[in-house]
């Protein structure tokens, strides 16, 4: 894999419909389930999505399941579409690595977590940021 770019691999999973998956530490999906082998009979590659130019640090899935959201040291929130693969939007305004990503149960808002001491709120229909959440003295995760 270029430095440049990173892989990030959708997974169809039941166990990953409904939850969020972290992938601290390597920069694409197979190179996790390389250390984790035991993993690998659980889920089955279907997409390669590229974009994220740094580590990919959490995944989560639309409540709907037909989008994803990347969260990446690249300081961006990437969504998807799951059913195509195609980058629907990027979501760009942390100073820091962003660490965590989740869904509304809605699915019309997503919230990002980073090292630069915020959360951030954002619409997901639209990718405009709606609100920041300042007062953590350290990284949110």
């Amino acid at each position: 894999v270029a430095s440049s770019l990173v892989h990030l691999q959708l997974l169809a999973s039941l166990n990953l419909r409904d939850n969020k998956m972290g992938f601290e530490g390597y920069t694409t999906i197979t190179q996790c389930l390389g250390h984790h082998p035991h993993l690998t009979d659980f889920w089955l590659e279907k997409f390669c999505l590229e974009g994220h130019s740094q580590a990919v640090t959490c995944v989560a899935w639309s409540p709907d399941s037909t989008k994803l959201a990347s969260a990446s040291a690249d300081r961006t929130v990437k969504i998807w579409n799951a059913v195509t693969g195609e980058l629907i939007s990027t979501l760009e305004g942390h100073s820091d690595v962003v660490r965590s990503v989740v869904w509304s149960p809605d699915g019309t808002k997503l919230a990002s977590a980073s090292y630069d001491k915020t959360v951030k709120i954002w619409n997901a229909l639209t990718g405009e940021l709606i609100l920041t959440l300042k007062g953590h003295s350290g990284s949110v995760y």
